[in-house]
């Protein structure tokens, strides 16, 4: 009767430990499914986030690429108005030229080009491909370079100096309102991708 009872514990024994070893591979079971489906959910909500910051990211390069696209076709128009001015102010130049030719006078060449929109988004330019944001800097540069000369603060010259000078300040502004009439095409172009 010793021999069944030692039996009978020895598989109580042996029951517990399968059971053990069942219940100890049921929770690793479950913790493994349970880091699969935390790892899968944690990708899911990961690549959500990247497509959110994607899209974030196009709607704020679509944002910066129509304010500068607007800004520099105003500019394009205040360029142009800018040597239509200046052409006039050659020609009062030439004929005080050949009226008196010693005579001395100042150059006519005051310009102002407000850039609000380039001022607010020159933290943005780097959202543009690398050939477009130079682009953008340089024509900004360009501007920015003929721009608010205060006529009275040139210093007096002949009026066939002035009239060179002039001319010289007409043909950076023309080059800078061809620059403008490039950009607007490529910024264009841009929005269409």
């Amino acid at each position: 009767m010793d021999w069944i009872i030692n039996y009978q514990n020895i598989l109580g024994t042996l029951v517990a430990l399968v059971a053990a070893v069942i219940g100890f591979g049921g929770v690793i079971y479950s913790q493994r499914a349970l880091a699969k489906e935390s790892a899968r959910a944690r990708s899911h909500e990961e690549a959500l986030a990247r497509s959110e910051a994607e899209a974030n990211r196009q709607q704020r390069l679509a944002s910066v690429l129509n304010a500068i696209l607007g800004e520099v076709q105003a500019l394009g128009l205040a360029l142009a108005d800018a040597s239509r001015l200046l052409a006039a102010q050659i020609q009062i130049a030439e004929a005080l030229a050949k009226e008196s030719g010693d005579r001395k006078t100042r150059p006519r060449i005051s310009f102002r080009f407000e850039t609000p929109i380039f001022t607010a988004y020159v933290g943005s330019i780097g959202l543009l491909d690398p050939e477009t944001a130079f682009r953008v800097a340089n024509f900004y540069g360009r501007l920015m370079s003929l721009g608010v000369h205060n006529s009275a603060d040139a210093p007096e010259m002949g009026a066939g100096l002035a009239v060179r000078v002039m001319r010289s300040v007409e043909v950076s502004l023309s080059a800078v309102q061809s620059e403008a009439d490039g950009l607007v095409q490529i910024l264009r172009t841009h929005m269409l991708r």
